[in-house]
């Protein structure tokens, strides 16, 4: 019986040696059939091979991510300008998109070409061709460059501002798009090289910035309870987003958009609350000053509570100011975009009992 068992451990024994094999050169990420200078090389390990190959793709992917992401800061103002309105999570959205569709696209192009067992750990290999990757990009970027330059000369000939505007914004998002893809191609070229825009992303960004200053204005016309401090602050955050807006020395100047409305501050009674309150009511409209054709509408309200009366005041113009900048913001992006739909007036809020 001893024997009987000690000859099943032994064939157990033997048969996981079996199973051990020498893993080849290439798990340290160097192969003889891949040399780096005709090939890309990505290595994956895990318990199954299904995901030392997702491993293996990935480690490719992280070579441009990692590139990719030294870039970004760089980017951060070109995305600003043609994402303008947009809150910062949605402007960081967009600049994630433009540089994943460069680096979904390069994904595709890897190959998983050779897989390994040692015991329980699993190998895999992946490569990206250096040469057809080159070709690819080089295409790729070939469109691209067509594709603004189609956009410049539709922003340059458009028959009206806001068709401009869609353009230059259209042209600026392509060339964020070809900077990504010809940090691409610097990696998979042996070179280390790319290749120059016609049209670089700082030159067709400026050319926007400059049309902008000098052809398109927003004026911002605010009344009512401390509207002149809202005012104020929607100006300021206006200008800081990059819309081109009337100042109180500039007047006079023709506003091609007009943000309009009134700010009511009202005291609360409420009885067996020691606590001082006010309402906060905010109606604007967004127009156009050819046609009167509304693009936006913001209407927000609130309370707010104070020990004073005036301290709630304060309290109230703090709390509404970021949300009627925000939603300005995003309606004037829409309208940029030409995304917006004419909107129609609605009933004031302000009219409403406070409940």
């Amino acid at each position: 019986m001893r024997l009987k068992m000690s000859a099943i451990l032994l064939s157990i024994l033997f048969a996981n040696t079996a199973v051990l094999a020498t893993p080849p050169t290439w798990v340290n990420g160097q192969s003889n059939r891949y040399p780096s200078g005709l090939y890309l090389v990505g290595v994956g390990q895990s318990d199954t091979r299904d995901k030392a190959k997702a491993d293996a793709m990935a480690s490719i992917a992280k070579i441009f991510r990692t590139r990719i992401e030294q870039q970004t800061t760089d980017w951060e103002k070109y995305v600003q300008i043609e994402s303008r309105g947009k809150t910062n999570i949605e402007q960081k959205k967009s600049l994630e998109s433009i540089t994943k569709i460069s680096n979904d696209k390069i994904v595709e192009g890897v190959q998983i070409v050779e897989t390994a067992q040692d015991g329980l750990l699993y190998y895999a290999l992946a490569i990206i061709d250096r040469l057809q990757a080159t070709v690819s990009l080089s295409e790729r970027m070939t469109d691209l460059d067509g594709n603004i330059r189609e956009a410049i000369d539709q922003a340059r000939n458009a028959p009206d501002k806001l068709s401009r505007i869609k353009n230059y914004k259209r042209a600026i998002k392509l060339s964020l798009t070809r900077d990504a893809t010809n940090i691409d191609l610097q990696i998979v070229n042996v070179k280390g090289s790319g290749i120059n825009a016609p049209n670089s992303l700082t030159q067709v960004a400026k050319e926007f910035d400059e049309w902008l200053a000098k052809n398109f204005l927003i004026d911002v016309k605010v009344t009512g309870t401390n509207g002149p401090a809202v005012q104020k602050a929607v100006i300021e955050s206006l200008l800081q987003e990059g819309f081109p807006v009337n100042g109180e020395d500039a007047a006079s100047s023709s506003p091609d958009l007009l943000v309009k409305g009134d700010v009511t501050l009202a005291p609360i009674v409420l009885p067996g609350k020691s606590f001082h309150y006010v309402r906060w009511c905010v109606e604007l409209t967004i127009l156009e000053t050819k046609g009167s054709q509304i693009v936006g509408v913001i209407s927000k309200s609130g309370r707010e509570g104070h020990l004073s009366s005036s301290e709630a005041e304060v309290r109230a113009i703090r709390v509404l100011q970021p949300k009627v900048i925000t939603d300005i913001g995003e309606q004037l992006a829409e309208y940029f975009t030409g995304a917006f739909q004419p909107k129609l007036k609605q009933s004031s809020s302000c009219t409403r009992a406070e409940k």
